[in-house]
């Protein structure tokens, strides 16, 4: 793993691996950090122990640089299946909208949200915070409020974020008590701490519109809070409150909204962004669902992170001509919560490469997915002592012709080998934009029970078994008669009995009967 460092310090040197404190998923069974990428229906896609959420300082890697290339060069991918290209674009999340900033009355501080509808701005009657947002901290919330928004935020970080926010479950939330004013009319609205948004995506905070979005009308609806009607479907139909049992959510005429009255869609989303924008307020903004790469584990598995820490120099990247930072011999690999490398004196003391002074290494060790996001690179050159890879063989064999992969890592694997492609282009190591010409997705292997195989889960059929037990041939024709290579395959021993009765009863006898004939009519 010398060369994974050395794409880790080139990644350090550019800016785009950098450390932060804040919140993470965590498997209270394998007492690790994972990336949002494996965590799959709220679980740990290696054990399925329901994922915690815990506020640790991290190493992250800074992929939402490469959003946009990300997403635009899927065009350039025809032979890709439609379906992961979709959910690489799903995940990725780009959507355009405006950015307004809102005030907190108390404070005087800037509030931005971002919405795709500003059109909608005068119907505002309330904003609702991530419970995980460092915003409620700055809110100097004091007596009845400050111990119920504690109480809740507590609450509600044990719920997944599958939880949250399907569209099937209620959401709730509380008052804070404190007020911020919209600034397109002045109006002071309520501040609440909702469930349903989350810290990660724009500035943590949304602008709830009832009357015009599902979620903010059974919430107001919920607790009481006033709903005003800014858009109607056109200008020869009024909507009537008292018979709206949903909100208007489609693009329509803007009422109630002053100057602005009478505007239509993107003609009036254009209009109020550009008001905002002339006032100081608000401004065009392009934002994303995609999160940076947290590659941070607290292991002793995987490649350990190349980076010291000095009191006198901050973060000091091992020099390349101590690489590799090998992985220490230790007495037990169980997790404790911290990285078991955390625990030896030997590795984490050094000298600062820098200064000279007293230095502790950094104690965790990258996620795997890592050393899997450029390997393919290392198979053109597996020997190479003095650098990753050759350029020229780079040259000569790139791109990909065909690669082989579960649609399970559509938005894991398939993501992180684009953007090492990309990073690698740009700091001159290869040529082209993109890994792979073409993608085919393989079936995943189910057991009997309709169960993804998987070590973790220990319900592997081993291919070694069966051919002892059963033959080569068995087994062989087993996996190629379950389904084609694209379609998931649910195995049971059923399938092997199968080919077993047809090849005895009928290949055999057919063999057997020609076996002395020197030509055979096929039809």
């Amino acid at each position: 793993y010398k060369w994974t460092q050395w794409m880790f310090v080139q990644l350090f040197r550019k800016g785009l691996a950098y450390q932060k404190t804040g919140w993470v998923n965590w498997c209270p069974e394998d007492k690790t950090v994972l990336a949002n990428e494996q965590v799959i229906d709220g679980k740990c896609e290696r054990c399925e122990t329901v994922v915690e959420k815990k506020k640790l300082k991290q190493w992250y890697f800074k992929i939402t640089d490469y959003a946009d290339r990300l997403i635009d060069g899927l065009d350039s991918l025809p032979d890709w299946p439609e379906n992961v290209k979709t959910m690489q674009r799903e995940w990725i999340g780009r959507s355009t909208g405006a950015e307004i900033d809102f005030t907190i009355k108390e404070t005087g501080e800037k509030l931005p949200i971002f919405t795709t509808r500003p059109d909608t701005i005068f119907g505002v009657t309330f904003m609702a915070i991530a419970p995980e947002s460092p915003i409620i901290d700055r809110l100097n919330l004091e007596g009845e409020f400050k111990e119920k928004v504690e109480a809740y935020r507590k609450k509600v970080l044990l719920r997944t974020e599958i939880e949250r926010t399907s569209a099937d479950t209620e959401k709730d939330g509380v008052f804070t008590g404190k007020y911020a004013v919209n600034p397109f009319n002045g109006e002071e609205i309520q501040l609440w701490v909702a469930d349903y948004v989350l810290a990660g995506y724009g500035t943590g905070a949304v602008m709830a519109v009832p009357a015009h979005d599902s979620r903010d009308f059974l919430f107001a609806r919920k607790y009481d809070i006033p709903i005003k009607i800014v858009i109607h479907p056109d200008k020869n139909t009024a909507l009537d409150l008292s018979r709206m049992d949903d909100a208007f959510t489609e693009y329509g005429v803007m009422v109630n909204s002053g100057q602005f009255n009478g505007l239509f869609g993107k003609d009036a989303i254009e209009k109020t962004t550009e008001f905002a924008a002339e006032n100081g307020f608000g401004r065009k903004k392009v934002n994303y669902k995609l999160h940076d790469w947290l590659i941070s584990r607290q292991r002793y598995w995987g490649a350990p992170i190349p980076i010291i820490h000095c009191p006198q120099c901050g973060q000091v990247a091992v020099p390349e001509t101590d690489l590799p930072v090998l992985l220490p011999d230790v007495k037990s690999y169980i997790p404790k919560g911290r990285s078991p490398l955390a625990d030896l004196p030997e590795f984490i003391n050094v000298k600062c490469p820098e200064c000279g002074g007293k230095a502790e290494r950094d104690p965790d060790t990258m996620d795997t997915f890592v050393c899997s996001s450029w390997y393919y690179l290392r198979y053109l050159d597996p020997k190479n002592d003095s650098e990753p890879f050759s350029k020229e063989k780079v040259k000569g064999w790139m791109p990909i012709d065909k690669y082989i992969g579960g649609i399970s890592h559509a938005t894991g694997h398939l993501i992180y080998f684009r953007f090492f492609q990309k990073f690698l282009k740009d700091i001159g190591w290869v040529e082209d934009e993109e890994p792979a010409r073409v993608l085919f997705n393989h079936g995943m292997v189910y057991d009997a029970r309709g169960e993804v195989m998987s070590k973790s889960k220990g319900n592997v059929v081993s291919p070694t078994g069966l051919m002892e037990t059963r033959g080569i041939d068995i087994s062989r024709l087993g996996m190629f008669f379950t389904a084609p290579g694209e379609k998931e395959v649910l195995w049971s021993d059923d399938v092997i009995t199968g080919v077993e009765k047809f090849v005895i009863k009928k290949l055999f006898r057919i063999i057997d009967r020609f076996a002395d004939t020197e030509s055979i009519d096929l039809k």
